[in-house]
């Protein structure tokens, strides 16, 4: 059974926080599709979730806080199940001798992803060590997608589409190679990139400032 989670956090980790609450089929809607004479032919469920993701003033701002920021296009696409379990960790000594470090199993915490496969152009910025110079393509996970019959969707997240003609500048936090990427949040870290005149919009249906804008603009083309 998939678990989808409703009024939970999606931090910095990309990872649903501390304090979610877990539901099974929450925001479900099924519709039956009547073929000619009446019999049914199918069900489709949708299952509807939503989200507070961390907003940011200025694309410093969101730079800064990025371990990756990188341009390309989607080169191909699966939606799969992923466990992002958050390890249960405390600083408190009283609770824990050995403070920071894992105490307990990580909490089981599976979410529908769909997960992009980018072709880069463009490295604007890289953080972590075992991230490769040489590597041409990362994996970028999104929140919701379809699995048989049933269209998990998280209010916000983009669906983006394999288009040999779009680019994309994507903000992101990265864990190591296994586990995909994430976006540090719905509408500001992933944006559309003209790769030949810089220029840099925002995905239809999301709220960004020109300004804004015109500030990753120049983060992804100095």
């Amino acid at each position: 059974m998939l678990t989808i989670f409703k009024h939970c956090k999606i931090g910095l980790l990309g990872a649903v926080t501390a304090g979610m609450i877990g539901v099974s089929g929450c925001g479900t809607g099924d519709e039956e599709r009547s073929a000619p004479g009446g019999e049914v032919r199918e069900e489709v469920a949708t299952h509807i979730s939503s989200a507070d993701f961390p907003y940011y003033e200025t694309a410093a701002d969101m730079y800064a806080s990025s371990t990756t920021v990188v341009t390309g296009k989607i080169i191909a696409q699966r939606v799969e199940v992923i466990d992002i379990s958050i390890p249960m960790v405390t600083d408190d000594e009283a609770v824990n001798a050995q403070a920071g470090e894992q105490i307990g199993k990580p909490v089981p915490a599976d979410m529908v992803f769909t997960v992009y496969t980018v072709q880069i152009e463009d490295v604007v910025k890289r953080e972590l060590s075992d991230f490769e110079p040489t590597r041409d393509t990362i994996e970028v996970k999104i929140p919701g997608g379809k699995i048989d019959d049933t269209d998990f969707v998280l209010q916000g997240a983009p669906r983006l589409a394999i288009d040999a003609e779009e680019d994309f500048v994507f903000f992101l936090e990265e864990y190591g190679s296994d586990m995909p990427a994430s976006p540090l949040n719905s509408d500001q870290a992933v944006l559309q990139y003209d790769d030949a005149t810089g220029k840099v919009s925002a995905l239809e249906e999301s709220e960004v400032s020109a300004t804004f804008l015109r500030d990753v603009q120049k983060l992804a083309t100095d």
